[in-house]
C-alpha cells in the first residue's frame, strides 16, 4: 500500500502526502483501503487548516503552487535537503549505507527505498535495535547537499574539483565547482536580504530560479563521485 502511495517518486514523505490527499477524497472508505486510521487522518486536516490560517494572517497572498507535478517533486526534495540537513545517507547497496557522519545505516524495512542502491537519500529519524534503522526517507540529488551544506572544504582542484562535505569526498567538473561556490556566496546573501521581509516579485523570481536549478526536468541531477 505505501509503494502505490509513494507513485514512484522513492519517498516515504511523498507517499505520505499522497495519502493526506487520497483520504481528503475518500475519508474513511480510503483510510480502511490504504491500512490508514481515519481519526489521525482527521486530526492531521485540521492542524493543517490551522497552519493555513496563519500562514495567510503573516503572507498578504500565498502564490499558487507548480503546475508541473515532476517538478514541484524534484523542488520539494532539495526543500528538504535544506530543512533535513545533515540527516542524510549514502545508501551503496540493498538499502545499506553510511550517513554524513559516517554511521552505519540501514533504511528500514517498511520504506519504499529498504532496497534502494547508490543513492543520496534525506531522512527523519534514526532508531537504534538490531540496526541504526532509517525512517523517512527521500532520493535527493546531490546538488543542493553541496549547495546548502553549512562547509565545503575544497581538497583537489584540476579537471575535476574534489569537495569534502561532513564525512564524503564529492568530486565535479571544474565549471560546476566555480558556479557552486558562486552560487553559495548569492544563496546566503539571498538569505539575509529576504528573511523577514515580505515576499517581492524580486524574491519570487530568485526563487523561481533557484527550483528551476534543483529540478531534474530543467536539467539538475547528481553528480558522480
Amino acid at each position: 500500500a505505501k509503494r502505490l502511495l509513494a507513485d514512484g517518486s522513492r519517498s516515504d514523505l511523498v507517499a505520505l502526502a499522497n495519502a493526506y490527499t487520497g483520504w481528503c477524497s475518500g475519508k474513511a472508505r480510503f483510510a480502511n483501503q490504504h491500512f490508514l486510521s481515519h481519526q489521525t487522518m482527521d486530526y492531521i486536516h485540521r492542524l493543517r487548516q490551522d497552519l493555513s490560517g496563519v500562514a495567510r494572517d503573516l503572507l498578504s497572498s500565498l502564490p499558487d503552487d507548480h503546475t508541473d507535478h515532476a517538478y514541484m517533486a524534484d523542488v520539494c526534495r532539495a526543500v528538504l535537503v535544506a530543512g533535513l540537513f545533515p540527516k542524510l545517507a549514502w545508501i551503496r547497496r540493498y538499502g545499506k549505507g553510511h550517513t554524513l557522519q559516517g554511521l552505519k545505516v540501514v533504511v528500514h524495512p517498511g520504506s519504499v527505498n529498504a532496497k534502494e542502491s547508490d543513492s543520496v537519500v534525506a531522512f527523519y529519524d534514526i532508531q537504534e535495535t538490531s540496526e541504526r534503522w532509517l525512517y523517512d526517507t527521500t532520493v535527493v540529488s546531490m546538488a543542493p547537499c553541496l549547495l546548502f551544506a553549512p562547509r565545503l572544504e575544497e581538497l583537489h582542484r584540476g579537471k575535476r574539483v574534489v569537495f569534502r562535505v561532513g564525512g564524503w569526498e564529492v568530486a565535479v567538473d571544474q565549471e560546476v565547482a566555480d558556479d557552486l561556490l558562486a552560487l553559495r556566496a548569492s544563496l546566503q546573501d539571498f538569505i539575509i536580504r529576504s528573511v523577514g521581509h515580505r515576499p517581492t516579485e524580486v524574491h519570487m523570481a530568485a526563487t523561481d530560479a533557484l527550483s528551476r536549478l534543483f529540478s531534474e526536468r530543467a536539467g539538475g541531477g547528481r553528480e558522480n563521485s
